[in-house]
């Protein structure tokens, strides 16, 4: 077995602002921070990190940075633990909920991804659910808006 080690709040800052999704980037991120190229995908995956490309959000490489102008961030998923920490309800229980139905999602490999509109209605179905001394007001005033 690995020994895995745990994110920092400013590893997870540098991920979110030089994250494009491209092989170079990965490489060159997974580099700066000591990590490996798949980890650093699968915790951009589990931050729900994707990118809008148009004209005016656009990726575009100089040398060996990637630089980013105006790149807008949409959170159109979310996974268990994201959930987790919007509502206060485990895990555990999320991915229990996602299958017996309760929940409504897709399975990716081997994580669960559910959208938007679906979170803020079980939210609002299942508001007994949730657990008030563990969850994340803002990001559940976020999801609700």
């Amino acid at each position: 077995m690995f020994n895995q080690v745990e994110w920092q709040e400013n590893e997870e800052n540098y991920l979110i602002e030089h994250y494009d999704g491209q092989d170079g980037c990965v490489a060159r991120i997974a580099t700066q921070l000591g990590r490996t190229k798949n980890s650093v995908k699968r915790k951009a995956q589990r931050l729900g990190i994707t990118f809008v490309r148009s004209e005016k959000a656009d990726v575009k490489r100089q040398g060996s940075t990637c630089k980013r102008e105006k790149v807008e961030k949409m959170r159109d998923y979310y996974v268990p633990y994201d959930i987790q920490i919007i509502t206060g309800i485990p895990e555990k229980t999320i991915k229990d909920y996602l299958c017996n139905g309760t929940l409504y999602g897709k399975k990716y490999g081997q994580e669960w991804h559910v959208k938007h509109a679906t979170l803020r209605e079980f939210i609002k179905r299942y508001r007994q659910e949730l657990r008030a001394d563990k969850l994340d007001i803002q990001e559940l005033l976020a999801v609700l808006v």
